[in-house]
């Protein structure tokens, strides 16, 4: 069995909580076309609000200011066991 993948994944919220962000996965990626959360991998030695953090930073230009755990899930793909950490994300500074 492969190693277990972590990533921090985020659900965007405004402060109506009405809103949230998706994003389409990149052709040439497992499951081009797909809807995902924005986030990604944790490094090794990073926590996973470190990670979630730094993967908003990098895909977003955004800086996130306030985030709580949310939900966690464990699925297993053909090609990879993932276990991601939602994370709700009700603050940042930057406009995505």
């Amino acid at each position: 069995m492969s190693a277990v993948v972590r990533v921090a994944a985020a659900v965007m919220l405004r402060a109506d909580g009405r809103e949230f962000l998706l994003a389409q996965r990149p052709e040439g990626k497992v499951y081009a076309g797909y809807w995902e959360f924005p986030g990604g991998k944790v490094e090794p030695g990073e926590s996973m609000r470190d990670a979630l953090v730094r993967e908003l930073h990098e895909e977003m230009g955004i800086t996130v200011t306030a985030c709580t755990p949310w939900l966690t899930r464990r699925f297993t793909y053909p090609h990879a066991t993932v276990h991601l950490e939602f994370w709700r994300v009700t603050a940042w500074t930057g406009e995505i």
